[in-house]
């Protein structure tokens, strides 16, 4: 169901466009880890995980290098304000968000809430041959721009964008 669902992803060209080709695919967590869909732009989220970074690893499955679209959209659906007055959800969610967000940044609001973005984005530009991605990183540590700039490039030479 993957390959026909993410054709491109899983270089499953002859599927593209084909009668077997899948446009939506809905999926339990099963799907959040460890698998390709770069072939898609949007994740709607029926459920709200308690660990915010569940959430984020469902959108690391279509943010992903080799992926076609500029921009990918989460929508996500929210319990009614009596359940959650209940259940604390949101509250708790937003409070293990912020933890992150103060810690190490995000990239991309979850919930939408106001992100504090780090640099993650650091083997992308290089791939796209970003010059000035390498003094940003010799900024931030001791070591030659060209050394970083190297073991990176080595890395995508080896692996490809897809183990990303």
């Amino acid at each position: 169901m993957v390959e026909r669902f993410a054709p491109r992803a899983s270089r499953r060209s002859e599927l593209i466009g084909s009668p077997d080709e899948v446009d939506v695919l809905i999926s339990t967590d099963v799907l959040s880890e460890g698998q390709n869909l770069q072939d898609a732009d949007c994740v709607v989220n029926y459920d709200l995980h308690w660990n915010p970074t569940r959430m984020v690893q469902r959108a690391g499955r279509i943010d992903r290098l080799g992926s076609a679209h500029d921009e990918i959209s989460i929508h996500n659906f929210f319990p009614e304000e009596g359940l959650d007055e209940l259940l604390g959800l949101m509250e708790r969610l937003a409070a293990k968000i912020e933890a992150i967000d103060r810690n190490v940044g995000l990239e991309a609001s979850i919930l939408g809430e106001k992100v504090n973005p780090r640099e993650f984005n650091a083997l992308r530009r290089i791939e796209d041959e970003d010059q000035s991605v390498t003094g940003e990183l010799e900024a931030e540590v001791d070591v030659s721009g060209e050394f970083i700039r190297q073991v990176l490039a080595d890395y995508l030479k080896r692996y490809g964008p897809e183990r990303l």
